[in-house]
Parts: structure tokens; sequence; C-alpha cells
């Protein structure tokens, strides 16, 4: 499997980076079923989604502002993506 970082940069995209109401999470074009958790700086879960959609659009407007981290699960792999609520 990739290391983290590889799965990141190969496989998505987390936009727009700050974000104030709305966060993209692209899995390009990936179907298969996926975990999305967002986190606070502290590990507290703020959203979870499960979804096949490749790219999956997150309501993000009553969030704080501070950073997150987006964490996908997809099969075996898994990835961390830090972001910015504005």
């Amino acid at each position: 499997t990739l290391a983290v970082n590889d799965l990141e940069k190969e496989k998505i995209a987390v936009y727009p980076n700050p974000a104030e109401s709305i966060l993209s999470v692209d899995t390009r074009n990936n179907t298969s079923e996926k975990t999305i958790t967002i986190t606070d700086v502290l590990g507290r879960t703020v959203k979870f989604l499960k979804t096949d959609n490749a790219i999956a659009q997150l309501n993000i407007s009553e969030f704080s502002t501070g950073v997150y981290y987006v964490n996908i699960q997809m099969n075996t792999e898994k990835a961390r993506v830090k972001f910015v609520k504005q």
C-alpha cells in the first residue's frame, strides 16, 4: 500500500483551502465506498460521512474558525489532509 503522503498526492484533493462553507473532497474518479471523517486539532470528530461519490461536498459553515483534518479511508488505504476553516 501507499504511504499516507503518496495517497494524498496521487488520489486526494481537498479544496478550497482555506474554506468558508463548502469543502470538496475529490478522490480522483474513485467511486468505491469511502469513509470521510473531519476532526478538529484535538482529534474530536466533527463530521462523518460514508459515500461512494468521487467528489463529496461537505457543509462546514457551522464549524468554528480554525484548523481541521479530513481523514479518508478507502479500502485499505488512508489519507489525512489538513485544511483551514475561515
